[in-house]
């Protein structure tokens, strides 16, 4: 939706989508919606964005994509003129109620929930949501999304799946009471898992080649849950055996942080404020093997134990004894650490996820 100026300095002519996507030869055509860009930046090419989030440095957003009221209109013209293959969207993390951000920034995603609520959004062009967000349960505004998407894709999954509406209404105040409902019996087969997975530029900050292992273990991280505040003490207890631990005392810049993952036979991986984290991902692209704690959600191309990673219970000294038996091979850990990089460059690229996602849903239809 490009409304910059025209050179003769008369008002900007509407872009129809099909003359913007004209030239991709069908490939799939993605409208992305919201505060998170996953396809802009795998599919950049196929996909048109319109940005309902806050402004940050890490994701620069142009003027012209930023969501408004002429550009609600273009996205009525493109999808009444087939420009779209799919449209995926990003749930609101606060109740329109509960935004309480600038005025500008809070008049744009106030007319981000006003958009998901029209029904333009479930027309004949596919509808997928995609729930990147820390937390399991699909918040009480968020469930009309999961009611009109034909696809819910997840980063947190809880196994137990009536996890995600237990408690967010009064009504769902137990797991008899969400499997009852009509809510979940009518949309679960919807629920597919997804992965943070790596975008182009933290690969791209990624050692390009094996560096010299000089620390057994390495992590950096905010205590950003209890299993971290619990297992910090423990990891640096591993000093006592010989080990070397690298933890240092501050947050790393980010090749910083890549290079000494590189330099560590094994980077400690415990859950943050959801299980499914960037670090998973990152200790194997930079050829380490991660430590993980048990997962507790349904996951999309899973990391493999002793093939890739591997897994400890947060309790009764498991961690120790994980990593002490994972650094008596060290050999093991080279095949492991290329196997596991291998995979997440397969499987675990923002690129590789917007392909998965496309298969489950453009081609599968």
């Amino acid at each position: 939706m490009d409304t910059r100026e025209r050179t003769d300095g008369g008002p900007p002519p509407p872009i129809g989508f099909e003359e913007r996507l004209h030239a991709l030869n069908r490939k799939p055509r993605i409208l992305e919606l919201g505060g998170f860009c996953l396809f802009k930046q795998g599919l950049p090419e196929q996909t048109t964005l319109v940005w309902a989030g806050k402004r940050t440095d890490d994701i620069p957003v142009p003027d012209y994509t930023l969501l408004s009221r002429p550009v609600i209109r273009q996205i009525r013209r493109g999808l009444a003129s087939g420009a779209f293959d799919l449209v995926a969207c990003y749930p609101p993390e606060l109740a329109p109620w509960r935004e309480a951000r600038s005025r500008k920034s809070l008049g744009r995603r106030l007319l981000y929930h006003i958009l998901l609520r029209l029904p333009m959004l479930t027309g004949p062009v596919p509808f997928a949501v995609l729930d990147y967000g820390d937390h399991a349960p699909i918040r009480r505004h968020n469930h009309h999304l999961l009611k009109r998407a034909s696809w819910y894709f997840k980063r947190e999954l809880p196994v137990s799946r009536e996890e995600l509406l237990r408690g967010t209404t009064r009504s769902f105040d137990s797991a008899d009471a969400v499997l009852q409902s009509r809510l979940y019996r009518d949309n679960e087969h919807k629920l597919f898992p997804t992965s943070l997975g790596l975008s182009a530029d933290r690969l791209a900050d990624v050692p390009e080649g094996a560096l010299e292992k000089t620390t057994d273990i390495f992590f950096s991280g905010r205590m950003s849950s209890e299993v971290r505040r619990r297992g910090l003490p423990e990891l640096l207890g591993l000093t006592r055996f010989g080990i070397k631990v690298d933890v240092p005392p501050a947050p790393l810049p980010r090749i910083e942080f890549y290079e000494r993952c590189a330099r560590a036979w094994l980077v400690w991986s415990p859950e943050g404020l959801g299980w499914d984290c960037f670090r998973h991902y990152e200790a194997p692209a930079c050829r380490s093997v991660p430590v993980i704690n048990r997962p507790r959600i349904t996951r999309h191309r899973p990391l493999e134990e002793g093939a890739h990673g591997f897994f400890y219970e947060p309790s009764g000294g498991n961690l120790s004894a994980v990593v002490k038996a994972a650094l008596a091979g060290k050999e093991k850990l080279r095949t492991m650490a290329e196997a596991g990089r291998e995979y997440v460059l397969r499987f675990h690229t923002h690129r590789a996820i917007c392909e998965y996602i496309l298969q489950r849903t453009v081609d599968h239809e």
